[in-house]
C-alpha cells in the first residue's frame, strides 16, 4: 500500500524535523482512512542497507527499527480526542455545554492538583473550548461525566492495547491496563489526558482515522494483496468495527478544525485546505530510572485533511525536541507539539494532498 512519492515526502520531512528540532528521532505515518491503507511510514534517523559499514552506528541510533510500530509513548493531549468523542457519543456532553473550569483541580489520591499550561485563573469554558485550548482540567471533568467503564470500553474499541495489524512484524501492542487495575481515583483522570497508557504512532493514526472515517475503525495495513507461486491471489480484507456514530465523528472533525484555526494547532494549517488535528506534549518516561524526565518531551501532532472529505491522516511524533525559535517577536519552545510537530504535519499533508491530486477547497 506504500505510495512511493508520499513515502519519500514523509521520509524527507522526518529527517528534516530531526535537524530542525534536535530531536532524538522523528516518526511520520500517513494513512488513507477510508480503507486503512498505510501510504507512508517513515522514521529518522534511518539506515541505508547499501552502506553496511555504518550498521554499528545505525544500531546505536536505533535506526534499524520501524519506530511507527515498535516504539511506544504516552500520547498526552492527542488522546483527549478519544475522551471527548466518547462523551459526545454517549450524549453526556455537547460541544456547546459550558461549566466552570478551575485553574487547579484536585483528585483524591493525587498529591498535586491537575493544572493547565499557561492558565492561572478559572473561567467558564465550553466543550469546544476545552479541546481547542487543550485544557487538562476541562478534559478530566468531561471524563468524570463519562465514567471509567465507558471510557475504558471506548479506548479498547479505538484499538489501544492491541496490535493494529497482522502484516507488521515487530509491532508493539502498547499498554492499556485492564479496567480492574483502574483502582486509583486518578486512573481515569490521568488516562483522559493521555498518561498511564502506552501507544504507537500507528495506533494513534488509526484512532484519528476512525474520526475521519465517519466513526468506523478500520485496520491499518501495508499489504494490499499477495500473489502466490501458483498465481492465486489473496486480497487483504481489513477488519473494521463501529466506534462512533457518523454524527459524532462529524462533530469531532469540526472541533479538530477549531484546534488548528483557533487553538494550539495553528502551525498545522495548510494553504488552500481546511484541516483539523490535535497537539500533544508529554513528559518522557525514563524506564531505567522509573521517573519522568525534567527536560525531555514527546511532542506530537495528528491531523486529518481535508476536514470535510478526509483523504489522509498524518501522525507526527518527535522524541525529545529541544531548543527555541523566534516567531512573531516571541520566543517559543520546540518541546511543545504545537510548535515542533504541527509544522511537520503541514508540510507532509500539503505535499501528500498534491501527490494524490486532491483539489484545494472550493475548486
Amino acid at each position: 500500500t506504500i505510495d512511493r512519492e508520499i513515502q519519500y515526502i514523509a521520509q524527507q520531512a522526518a529527517a528534516q524535523a530531526v535537524v530542525d528540532t534536535g530531536a532524538v528521532s522523528a516518526t511520520v505515518v500517513v494513512l488513507y482512512p477510508k480503507t486503512g491503507e498505510i501510504l507512508a511510514m517513515a522514521s529518522a534517523p534511518t539506515f541505508d542497507p547499501n552502506d553496511r559499514g555504518s550498521i554499528s552506528e545505525a544500531i546505536e541510533q536505533g535506526a534499524l527499527r520501524n519506530r511507527a510500530v515498535t516504539d511506544v509513548f504516552e500520547p498526552g493531549s492527542t488522546l483527549k480526542v478519544a475522551t471527548v468523542a466518547a462523551a459526545l457519543n454517549e450524549g453526556v456532553v455537547t460541544p456547546q455545554d459550558t461549566w466552570w473550569v478551575p485553574a487547579e483541580y484536585e483528585v483524591d489520591g493525587k498529591e498535586d492538583p491537575y493544572t493547565d499550561v499557561s492558565r492561572t485563573e478559572g473561567r467558564v469554558m465550553s466543550v469546544a473550548e476545552i479541546l481547542t485550548t487543550s485544557s487538562n482540567v476541562g478534559t478530566i471533568q468531561i471524563q468524570e461525566k463519562l465514567g471509567n467503564d465507558l471510557h475504558h470500553q471506548y479506548l479498547e474499541a479505538f484499538g489501544l492495547g492491541q496490535a493494529t495489524s497482522d502484516s507488521l512484524p515487530g509491532e508493539n501492542a502498547g499498554l492499556l491496563r485492564p479496567l480492574t487495575d483502574w483502582i486509583s481515583a486518578t486512573a481515569g483522570a490521568s488516562t483522559a489526558i493521555g498518561y498511564r497508557v502506552d501507544v504507537t504512532a500507528l495506533q494513534m493514526a488509526a484512532l484519528f482515522g476512525t474520526v475521519a472515517n465517519d466513526g468506523i475503525w478500520i485496520e491499518p495495513h501495508i499489504i494490499s494483496e499477495m500473489i502466490h507461486p501458483d498465481g492465486s491471489l489473496d486480497v487483504t480484507v481489513p477488519r473494521e468495527r463501529p466506534v462512533l456514530s457518523e454524527g459524532t465523528a462529524r462533530r469531532m472533525r469540526e472541533l479538530l478544525q477549531g484546534v488548528v484555526e483557533q487553538g494550539t494547532g495553528r502551525r498545522a494549517a495548510v494553504d488552500g485546505f481546511a484541516v483539523g488535528g490535535k497537539t500533544g506534549t508529554t513528559e518522557k518516561f525514563l524506564p531505567e530510572q522509573m521517573i519522568y524526565s525534567e527536560d525531555d518531551r514527546i511532542a506530537s501532532f495528528i491531523g486529518i485533511a481535508p476536514i470535510d472529505n478526509p483523504q489522509i491522516v498524518v501522525a507526527v511524533v518527535l522524541d525529545s525536541p529541544h531548543g527555541e525559535i523566534e516567531e512573531d517577536g516571541a520566543t517559543v519552545k520546540l518541546k511543545f507539539g504545537g510548535v515542533s510537530a504541527a509544522p511537520v504535519f503541514a508540510r507532509v499533508a500539503e505535499a501528500a494532498l498534491q501527490a494524490l491530486g486532491v483539489a484545494p477547497d472550493g475548486q
